[in-house]
Formats: structure tokens, C-alpha cells, sequence
């Protein structure tokens, strides 16, 4: 159940970076403020995401989460603290308080100059679409209300 969730976040993920959404070392980043306003959460990839996974214990895991969030926090005004390492090895950072993108994107800036930080993604709510325009979709019946499991509805 853990891996299909973690999968299912990493999906999310690897959707916003394709779209453009990954804050890059220079602060830009892809879409437009309406597509979000406020976060107060960061996920932090490093380029070396495979230290975590030496930790054996929680408390190992969870002591590393505090080094990198004080290192960080040396880069950043704002106060950071370390919320939990996703399944790909990304630390999510908390923030103290909800801030609008702008702000977002100077912390994103700060926290690239850390010569560690593979990049800065805001951590945000995805919001589904709808029905799919897969032409195919009225064939897979699985999915369906009627026979299957009320896709659209959970989509919705």
C-alpha cells in the first residue's frame, strides 16, 4: 500500500517537473501564479539523494533530515524545519508560514547555492481535470461507474 502511494507522489511529481513547475537554481519557474498562490512546504532534492538510505533507523533518517535543514537554513532568513523524506530520497521542508510564490522563489534561489541542492519544487495540491480526453476511455469499462470502479468520480 506505502509503494503505491509513494509511487503514486513520485507520479505527481515527475507531472509538475515535466510541466515546468520545478523552481531551478535561477528561481524561474514554469506556469503562472493563478496556477497556485501559497505554499508552506518545499521539496528538496539533493544531487547526492542516495545518503539518506544509509541511515538504518528512523532516528538515523530523522537525524539526517535535521543536519540538512540547519544546513539550509544558514542560506534562508526564513525558518525551515524538516517534515519527512519522500520515497525518491527529497526532503519536504516546512515553513513557518504560508508565502505567495515570489517568496517561494527567492528561498528556492537561497537554497540553490548550496552546492548540494539539485533543485526546489513548492510542495502543492494537484488538482484533477475531470474526465480524460483518452479517446480510448469509453472502452476501458473498468473505469467506469456503471461496471467498474467510478473513476471519474474519484477524479473529480
Amino acid at each position: 500500500m506505502m509503494q503505491r502511494f509513494t509511487t503514486a507522489i513520485l507520479i505527481v511529481w515527475l507531472l509538475a517537473t515535466a510541466s515546468g513547475e520545478t523552481l531551478a537554481a535561477n528561481g524561474s519557474a514554469g506556469g503562472s501564479a493563478t496556477t497556485y498562490t501559497h505554499t508552506d512546504r518545499l521539496i528538496v532534492r539533493m544531487k547526492n539523494n542516495a545518503a539518506p538510505r544509509i541511515a538504518s533507523t528512523d532516528a538515523e533518517r530523522a537525524e539526517v533530515r535535521e543536519r540538512l535543514a540547519r544546513r539550509l537554513q544558514t542560506l534562508t532568513p526564513e525558518s525551515l524545519s524538516p517534515l519527512r523524506t519522500l520515497g525518491d530520497s527529497a526532503h519536504v521542508m516546512k515553513l513557518s508560514r504560508r508565502l505567495p510564490l515570489g517568496n517561494i522563489q527567492r528561498i528556492a534561489t537561497a537554497l540553490a547555492q548550496d552546492p548540494e541542492v539539485l533543485d526546489v519544487v513548492p510542495d502543492r495540491l494537484f488538482f484533477p481535470q475531470a474526465t480524460p480526453t483518452d479517446p480510448q476511455f469509453v472502452n476501458q469499462w473498468n473505469l467506469s461507474q456503471a461496471n467498474g470502479i467510478n473513476m471519474p468520480a474519484a477524479w473529480d
